[in-house]
């Protein structure tokens, strides 16, 4: 089977970097990563925590329901502004480092098929080559067995 390979590897894109920064910012806002879950054991034990919490700059997330099960009380809080800058831009460097590997792994997978379909060619000239010089000595030999002896002498009777 011919190996063939076609085109180039992908190059570093800072737009395709960015979109994909974008949509994980987007998943990071749309899903509960922004928030903190708030527990308590007791109705008061849960208000005090979530008084400490707003304190510390959460607002109650209303997008996501309140539990006031017995002894299972708890609501989501969005966290700071501050926290979720930090997560934004955990995010940010953990998404290059993925697009960067995906670049390297795409860019040496090119490398190891251009290195395969180098391969095969050479192999190909080799065996051709083979083949040729091995149809050279069969024809000198065929050459050589017929000078040997002369034409076979039927006298005609």
């Amino acid at each position: 089977m011919a190996i063939k390979i076609s085109g180039a590897p992908r190059q570093f894109d800072e737009n395709e970097l960015k979109a994909r920064q974008a949509k994980h910012h987007h998943m990071y806002r749309e899903t509960s990563a922004c928030t903190q879950l708030i527990r308590g054991g007791h109705p008061l034990d849960l208000f005090q925590r979530v008084v400490t919490a707003a304190k510390s700059g959460l607002e109650i997330a209303a997008k996501y329901p309140v539990s006031l099960e017995p002894m299972a009380y708890s609501l989501y809080m969005m966290k700071s502004v501050e926290e979720q800058e930090s997560d934004l831009a955990a995010i940010d460097a953990e998404v290059r480092i993925a697009y960067i590997e995906e670049l390297k792994q795409e860019h040496a997978d090119y490398q190891e098929r251009l290195y395969a379909q180098l391969v095969e060619s050479e192999e190909r000239k080799q065996q051709e080559k083979a083949e040729t010089a091995k149809q050279k000595v069969l024809t000198e030999l065929r050459k050589q067995s017929m000078s040997c002896y002369s034409q076979l002498q039927i006298p005609e009777s």
